[in-house]
């Protein structure tokens, strides 16, 4: 998701990934399949199959673990705050936070066109620092971030994946 906010003396470019769901819907979620997973495993201890209860235990760790990875992965959030003589881009992941400072007047961006992909990598540069902008980003937000990046005067440079230095 792309959410542009202006202000006065700075252009605010969120980008955060696609959330179908929050961290009570993926505990709901986890409590259900794992209510389901514990009756099958009673039901075959009843039948006097008790190895299926250790593995019905570990379905339901791996179950939880992978809920947790899902859910920590869609916490990145980047900020790309455009002033007039900088351009500043934050990295927030869950507990982490990375910034980097551009100088505004020798910024550009690149959309890398990745072969066999509808969209592709796009990179904010200028001559000490690169950065990538929106990774985890669904096509037309891409195109969002593009369009929001050219409406601020950004110029653009297209370029195919083997071509492209980093």
């Amino acid at each position: 998701m792309v959410v542009l906010l202006e202000q006065k003396n700075a252009f605010i470019i969120t980008l955060v990934p696609n959330r179908s769901a929050g961290l009570l819907q993926n505990i709901m979620c986890g409590a259900f399949l794992a209510f389901v997973s514990v009756i099958v495993a009673v039901g075959w201890l009843i039948m006097g199959v008790w190895p299926v209860v250790p593995f019905a235990g570990l379905e339901i760790a791996l179950l939880f673990t992978v809920l947790r990875r899902v859910y920590r992965a869609n916490q990145k959030t980047q900020t790309v705050t455009l002033q007039l003589a900088s351009i500043c881009v934050r990295n927030i992941a869950l507990r982490q936070q990375r910034s980097v400072q551009l100088l505004r007047s020798r910024a550009q961006f690149s959309v890398a066109q990745n072969a066999g992909a509808q969209g592709g990598d796009i990179h904010l540069f200028d001559h000490a620092n690169r950065v990538q902008l929106g990774s985890f980003l669904n096509d037309d937000d891409k195109q969002s971030l593009i369009e929001a990046l050219r409406r601020q005067g950004l110029p653009t440079q297209r370029y195919l994946p083997s071509t492209l230095a980093i």
